[in-house]
């Protein structure tokens, strides 16, 4: 169907990791689906881009998919909303919503994330897209943000800025911090 519409098809590549899958029974794998006569890219890494920003994306070891796709209108109105604002993007994987808020002219973008490879990854689309106005911190949001909240005057927690919560990592919050209410319930 793809390439009927014209599509490049290089290679199809099957994740079915996800644990979900052993509870209902379902066998877990991953690998590159096989098309009679044909060879698969050497490489599960890739470039995309969406909305005028650039990622580099790893399919095979990403988080899911390595790439929300889904999230590509709710990253284009981040960037328009964060122009001239002080961004907190927490749970930043890729980048994608921290880029987005620097493409668009935020004042200075922080993009926070455990994982050093999620961090190392988002610092490197930021690089490729050329934006200077961001900081990257590898640490636990959990812990980040009642931390940011007791210090007076920090721009990332002030009632001025825009602060970014991946809603799934953000609902096993039991107690939340003033400042993940604010974000919620609004200043």
């Amino acid at each position: 169907m793809l390439r009927a519409d014209g599509q490049t098809i290089d290679g199809i590549y099957e994740r079915n990791d996800e644990a979900l899958r052993a509870k209902e029974g379902l066998e877990q794998s991953k690998g590159w689906f096989e098309l009679p006569g044909e060879s698969h890219p050497a490489s599960t890494q890739t470039e995309i881009c969406e909305n005028g920003v650039y990622y580099h994306v790893d399919f095979e070891n990403g988080q899911k998919t390595g790439f929300f796709l889904d999230q590509k209108y709710n990253r284009r109105a981040v960037a328009r909303l964060a122009a001239g604002h002080t961004v907190l993007d927490c749970f930043t994987h890729t980048g994608s919503f921290a880029l987005n808020a620097a493409s668009g002219g935020a004042a200075r973008v922080t993009a926070a994330d455990i994982s050093a490879d999620a961090i190392a990854m988002a610092q490197r689309n930021a690089e490729r897209n050329g934006l200077t106005n961001m900081d990257f911190l590898c640490e636990d949001t959990f812990e980040l943000l009642p931390r940011l909240e007791k210090k007076k005057g920090t721009p990332t927690i002030s009632s001025s800025s825009t602060r970014l919560l991946s809603p799934k990592p953000a609902a096993r919050w039991k107690t939340p911090c003033g400042a993940t209410r604010r974000s919620t319930t609004g200043p």
